[in-house]
């Protein structure tokens, strides 16, 4: 996996999180998407990006089940405010 990957990887379950009705998701469903997307991604691969969405404090996640947190919640609003701009510009 590349650091590109783990970026996107990355940004994908926050706002898949953000977009959630009920605002978590079980690690599985967060997980095999990806295992699908990345070619070659493995369970070291997952545990990288777990613990940079839990040591960024992004997500918590207890019993396999991954919640957004309210920093997790203000990264995703910058981002989409990036994007806006970006979109904008063009």
């Amino acid at each position: 996996m590349t650091k590109t990957d783990a970026t996107v990887a990355v940004i994908a379950i926050l706002e898949t999180l953000a977009e959630s009705k009920e605002g978590w998701a079980p690690e599985t469903y967060l997980y095999l998407p990806l295992q699908q997307a990345i070619p070659g991604f493995t369970l070291d691969d997952w545990a990288y990006i777990r613990g940079v969405l839990e040591e960024t404090g992004y997500v918590h996640i207890e019993h396999n089940v991954v919640t957004l947190t309210d920093r997790g919640h203000d990264i995703v609003k910058k981002l989409a405010e990036e994007r806006a701009k970006r979109k904008a510009q063009r």
